[in-house]
Formats: C-alpha cells, structure tokens, sequence
C-alpha cells in the first residue's frame, strides 16, 4: 500500500464541511449528513461544552478524537454528533427533526457559523 497516498480512515472524519447559505445549512463529515432549510431551523445555542449526560452511539464513529454519527442522549434523546473532542464552544441546533450538536478545532469558527445563522433565519430562537 502506498502510505504517502493512503490517507485511512482517520483524515475522512478530521475534514469537516459546514456550508451555510440564505437557503440552507449543511454539514457533513466521513459520509455522515445534516441538512435544514434556513425556515426549518427552530433554535441554536451556543453551549460552553456538550451537555453532561451519556450519549451513546447509534450509528457513526467514535474515538478520543471525535464523535460523529447518530446518537442517543440519556436527555436529550436521539441526535446527531460533529463533535471533535477537547474543543469548545458546542453549537446545539434543533430543526428539520433532528437535534445536532458540532464543533470545530478552529478558534472562533463556531462563533462565526452562530452568528451567519442568525442572519439567515431572524426569527429563530437564541440563547441570548
């Protein structure tokens, strides 16, 4: 195997895609996938960090780098993870049926996808 080239599994979860348009907002990473109409999106937080119960997983990838996939929180119930691990703050955003919790490694990126969501959808629901 040519290990300059092979990349393995691990890289496909470290390249995470979050694209926010006036229509929409998707995020995907390692063929996992979340996409709301800018309508559909009910609320964000900004949370400091994931919420203290225990998600479990349902279906995705889970190492000490990261949580991605489906999930089940002991509260919340079921939901979706783009959670690098050890990075803070936690966007936590509920539309289109599902509830999603993500983050980034980049410093202020989360703050950033916050504030271009409020722009979208004015009449959402913040934590502010």
């Amino acid at each position: 195997r040519d290990t300059d080239r092979s990349r393995g599994l691990g890289d496909v979860y470290k390249r995470q895609n979050v694209d926010i348009s006036s229509k929409k907002m998707k995020v995907s990473t390692a063929g996992y996938k979340y996409q709301v109409d800018a309508d559909n999106i009910e609320t964000i937080e900004l949370l400091d960090k994931l919420p203290g119960e225990s998600f479990y997983r349902v279906n995705g990838g889970s190492t000490d780098m990261y949580d991605i996939g489906y999930y089940k929180g002991s509260d919340t119930g079921k939901c979706m993870l783009f959670i690098f691990d050890g990075y803070e703050p936690i966007l936590k955003i509920t539309g289109g049926g599902k509830i999603v919790f993500l983050n980034s490694k980049n410093e202020g990126e989360v703050q950033d996808w916050y504030e271009q969501i409020k722009k979208i959808h004015t009449d959402i629901e913040t934590d502010e």
